[in-house]
């Protein structure tokens, strides 16, 4: 079976498309690229040069104490966003097509704040996770919900893939040196979120978003790659 990639994937029908990772974020707009900056593929590298290494010595102790947003308009412009309150009319939840914001009370991998237990947690994930892949490969068809998921977005002839299930993963494939991967659609998104269709975006209609806020939303996932986020934050 032939697999689409590229543009061609965003107008197929099938399930299961190839991505390229530098192309993939997470809801927040971070990247496991180079040039962009994800806390996971940021305690692979910390444990590639000290895989003694613990999590209250590690950066992503360092990011789970730092980062504690309190809005999700604080999530997505980090540092900045009393610039965009004046577009806000109604409270934040979801990002402009769906996505919802959970409040950073306790325990979310996302952000802190969170118990040492579930950080220790988490970093025990990640690196389980990728010295599997390094032994066994990237076989996501031997697994219930082995293959990362997630949709498109789209801008002019330009593509990102939001990650909703699977960052661990992407994290460790990327930091192992796998460029591209098969990934799956996520059956209750839709399969591709066009710029140019904002008007009929779920929370634009539903009145939670004006346009221009949801165009910068929107747009910050193609122009910035994370790494802006952790400068502020304090992490690199």
């Amino acid at each position: 079976m032939s697999i689409p990639k590229g543009m061609k994937a965003l107008k197929s029908s099938s399930s299961f498309v190839e991505v390229e990772i530098d192309r993939c974020c997470d809801w927040q707009g971070l990247y496991c690229s180079d040039e962009g900056w994800h806390y996971f593929r940021a305690v692979l590298q910390e444990y590639k040069e000290n895989p003694k290494l613990k999590y209250e010595k590690s950066i992503l102790k360092i990011y789970y104490k730092k980062y504690q947003p309190q809005t999700l308009l604080e999530c997505l412009f980090y540092g900045e966003e009393n610039q965009y309150e004046h577009l806000v009319t109604n409270e934040l939840l979801e990002l402009p097509w769906g996505i919802r914001f959970k409040s950073p009370d306790k325990n979310h991998q996302h952000y802190g704040p969170n118990s040492k237990s579930f950080g220790e947690k988490e970093i025990n994930r990640i690196i389980n996770v990728y010295e599997s892949i390094s032994t066994e490969g990237y076989q996501p068809e031997k697994y219930k919900d082995g293959y990362i998921r997630g949709f498109y977005l789209r801008r002019g002839d330009d593509y990102r893939f939001m990650i909703t299930g699977g960052q661990h993963r992407l994290a460790a494939l990327k930091e192992l040196g796998y460029e591209s991967i098969v990934v799956k659609i996520h059956v209750k998104d839709k399969r591709v979120v066009d710029r140019k269709d904002v008007k009929n975006w779920k929370n634009v209609r539903e009145g939670m978003y004006n346009e221009e806020l949801a165009l910068k939303v929107f747009d910050q996932f193609f122009d910035q790659n994370g790494r802006e986020k952790a400068e502020k934050i304090g992490v690199i």
